[in-house]
């Protein structure tokens, strides 16, 4: 397989200067306050998880891009918040635990720029990205953390206390790449090169050519396998529009069909080395794959809208978690083993969600 090219190489993304803007998103006009409604829990047929009833609340973050613009927050304690940030029109935020029991999300601004924000406030991190494109953020071991974005040079750029670093190598136009963050120190990135093959990246290892092929515009998902120290698992769609397995845990080709132009979103259970994949179908349902119970069907959600799934805190399940997605009436939900809540959010279409438990 080709090597990814550099992104210097790149004609369309010339600048080889990262876009310096100091302007604050404009904050778009207060909506009015929503309110969330917890529903049945919603779990699939034959779902081998822990009851719900046995799962205490817990403190559970969503972000997601507002039909406004704004990002916005769905808390399981607090409920819904608008940040007033605008956020870039197709763009989806991310978003992290950090010590102390408050959230760190990042995205891209409506000026282009990569912003982060948190309890201590919203930063302009003066970091260009490329239109149309997503970051992510993982907290690291020693309590700080990295984003990783498609800077607008086409670059893959890592960000945070872990290192910035302009890695040069090119991502494919419109995709996101994905984070994990090792218990032991380290990070990695998964993202789709501009040659249309799974490549990852670490400080240690540099940048790697799996020769996996993927569906382009697409992103993939990265997860630590608990208690490895630098093992970690991939899900991802594949240029053959199926959902494919690659790692250390397992290298599975399901042989299910996605729907085209969609991301899944992968964790895996600090009690085992089984990945729990959430993805959507050919026919526009969010289901979960985990390789032991096959494929379970969930339920509709939005067209061409893709899902997050998280791991719920100390359980002692290998199957306790929650995603969150944008359903078909263009609402952010969350639906698991905790519960299926209708958050009341109404999300910006073509957007996607991001979760953290």
């Amino acid at each position: 397989m080709p090597t990814a090219f550099p992104a210097r190489l790149m004609p369309r993304f010339a600048s080889r200067i990262i876009k310096r803007c100091t302007a604050r998103p404009p904050r778009a006009t207060a909506s009015a306050a929503v309110l969330a409604t917890v529903l049945a829990v919603a779990l699939p047929v034959g779902f081998a998880g822990p009851a719900a009833a046995a799962i205490s609340s817990p403190a559970c973050q969503a972000a997601a891009q507002a039909s406004d613009g704004n990002l916005s927050t769905y808390n399981t304690t607090n409920g819904v918040a608008d940040l007033g940030l605008g956020m870039a029109p197709g763009t989806s935020p991310a978003i992290t635990a950090v010590p102390g029991g408050s959230f760190e999300e990042a995205f891209q601004a409506n000026t282009g720029v990569l912003w982060e924000d948190s309890a201590s406030g919203a930063v302009d991190t003066g970091q260009g990205m490329a239109a149309g494109t997503s970051p992510v953020i993982a907290g690291l071991a020693d309590g700080g953390f990295e984003v990783a974005f498609q800077a607008n040079t086409g670059a893959l750029i890592v960000y945070g206390a872990g290192g910035d670093i302009d890695t040069d190598l090119g991502m494919m136009p419109g995709t996101n790449p994905a984070i994990l963050a090792f218990s032991n120190g380290g990070f990695e990135v998964a993202f789709e090169a501009n040659t249309g093959v799974l490549w990852y990246y670490s400080t240690s290892s540099g940048g790697v050519d799996t020769g996996q092929g993927m569906a382009a515009g697409t992103s993939p998902s990265i997860a630590p396998v608990a208690g490895t120290g630098t093992n970690f698992e991939i899900a991802f769609q594949a240029n053959n529009g199926g959902l494919i397995l690659y790692g250390n845990a397992d290298n599975i080709t399901t042989g299910i069909a996605m729907e085209p132009g969609t991301s899944p979103s992968l964790y895996m259970p600090p009690l085992g080395s089984t990945p729990v994949v959430a993805y959507v179908s050919a026919s526009d349902y969010l289901y979960t794959y985990v390789p032991t119970v096959g494929a379970e069907k969930w339920l509709a959600i939005a067209a061409g809208s893709s899902p997050s799934i998280t791991p719920l805190p100390n359980m002692t399940s290998l199957y306790g978690y929650e995603i969150a997605y944008e359903s078909t009436a263009g609402q952010l939900w969350l639906s698991g083993t905790y519960a299926g809540i209708d958050t009341g959010l109404d999300m910006a279409g073509s957007t996607g969600t991001a979760i953290i438990c």
